[in-house]
């Protein structure tokens, strides 16, 4: 599809598209979807979106979706996200986040959420986190992560976690360890 015939679909037009036709637009045809085309897209639709548009979304457009579009994304699709676009999430957005689309993101892109992320992370989205990306974290992602954050890990999750980030933990924090593997 051409970049003008993208230009002219209306709504309409667009709500009508398949996954597999959405899929097939170019990295640049997807940027050229107004913020109101992203969030008309049915969950269905956007599974069709592949890693290199996923990658071409701009933070107003990943910002226009809604939470329900958010979910219906496959934890390999939320995994192709920038780290970027992650941080663009609002917290309505980022609370739709699942836990298998959590353990989908490398430790790398965890690495770059802002503070607020980490703290906001509940139990069901910390079940997706894997010991690799456990391990990979940094100081200053672990740094707000809360006591009931870890009591909320399982112990093969606590067993993740290396002595360096453990003694770089506060107090609190180690003695909630102490505590989710007693």
């Amino acid at each position: 599809m051409s970049t003008t015939a993208i230009e002219q679909l209306t709504i309409t037009q667009i709500a009508g598209l398949r996954a597999t036709q959405i899929g097939a637009i170019s990295s640049t045809g997807i940027g050229l979807f107004s913020t109101s085309e992203i969030a008309a897209m049915t969950p269905t639709q956007l599974v069709g979106l592949v890693r290199v548009q996923l990658r071409a979304l701009s933070t107003a457009q990943v910002a226009a979706l809604t939470p329900t579009q958010i979910g219906a994304f496959t934890p390999e699709q939320i995994g192709n996200f920038t780290s970027t676009e992650i941080n663009a999430l609002t917290g309505t957005q980022f609370a739709a986040v699942t836990g298998p689309q959590i353990g989908a993101l490398t430790y790398q892109q965890l690495n770059n959420f802002a503070d607020t992320r980490i703290g906001a992370l509940t139990p069901a989205q910390l079940t997706g986190l894997t010991t690799t990306q456990i391990s990979g974290l940094s100081a200053t992602a672990i740094a707000p992560i809360t006591t009931s954050q870890i009591d909320a890990l399982t112990p093969a999750q606590i067993a993740g976690f290396t002595t360096t980030q453990i003694a770089g933990m506060t107090q609190d924090q180690q003695d909630a360890l102490v505590r989710a593997v007693s």
